[in-house]
């Protein structure tokens, strides 16, 4: 059954309690669930991994940037600030009130392990977009940049931290949020499912599995599909002004610009 919206739902999410489990996320029984209990389990999931410091919001500072933005930088993960994902590289989704018609080009993006030694040896710089609004981001891979780290492995935390650029000399001053990313280990029931469905998986596989950022990332790639739910999403957020709008791509700094 396709989820209606999620507007109505999402709120519910913080009344709920789950049992702790393993860095191996079980899929819940899928069939026996409720729109409520299907909504929750993406929330649930990440209360499993356990708690990070700050949220995506209130981690979030505006520092000497332009003052004529009603919002700060918001990173759309979940409520304890810690999301899990299958990927090495997973991606990102920011609204992000800065732009290059502000006078705003760059943005700077770090990674961490749980001891705050660099995973990527340097920070690593991308464009802002043209126009506020919803951004994606991918962080490089860790072998195609250089990494103290072989990569992000299964089962350990890592914080990211990402910064928009006001003051270069004085960079803690800059707007920043930050968030952590836990990666998890499929269960087999899951790696059928992947095997057997094509290349743009349905985000409803990701969520009844509890995985956040393939889920998130799918929903947006799918908003025309799941519209109420995108819409949902965002209202959670304090950003229903953007439901219908493009989402744009925060691309690295390349040698010129």
């Amino acid at each position: 059954m396709k989820i209606k919206s999620l507007a109505g739902q999402i709120l519910l999410v913080s009344a709920l309690t789950f049992p702790l489990v393993d860095s191996v996320i079980n899929p819940p029984q899928v069939q026996a669930q409720s729109v409520t209990q299907r909504i929750g389990s993406l929330f649930s999931s990440q209360k499993k991994l356990g708690t990070a410091s700050g949220r995506s919001r209130g981690g979030a500072i505006r520092g000497e940037c332009p003052a004529a933005v009603d919002k700060s930088i918001i990173a759309l993960g979940p409520e304890n600030n810690l999301g899990s994902t299958l990927k090495a590289d997973p991606t990102l989704l920011f609204y992000m009130p800065y732009a290059q018609s502000m006078g705003v080009k760059y943005g700077r993006f770090v990674l961490l392990d749980e001891a705050g030694n660099f995973v990527l040896q340097q920070p690593f710089f991308v464009e802002l977009p043209e126009n506020p609004g919803i951004v994606r981001f991918t962080p490089p891979t860790t072998e195609s940049v250089g990494a103290n780290e072989k990569s992000i492995e299964v089962g350990k935390r890592y914080q990211w931290v990402f910064s928009v650029i006001c003051n270069f000399k004085q960079p803690a001053g800059n707007p920043t949020v930050s968030g952590w990313i836990q990666r998890v280990a499929p269960s087999p029931e899951l790696e059928n499912q992947l095997e057997q469905e094509s290349a743009d998986t349905d985000y409803l596989t990701y969520l009844n599995h509890g995985i956040w950022y393939e889920a998130i990332n799918q929903l947006a790639q799918n908003r025309d599909a799941y519209s109420e739910d995108w819409a949902g999403l965002l209202n959670h957020y304090d950003l229903s002004e953007f439901t219908q709008s493009s989402i744009g791509e925060l691309r690295p700094v390349t040698a010129g610009n």
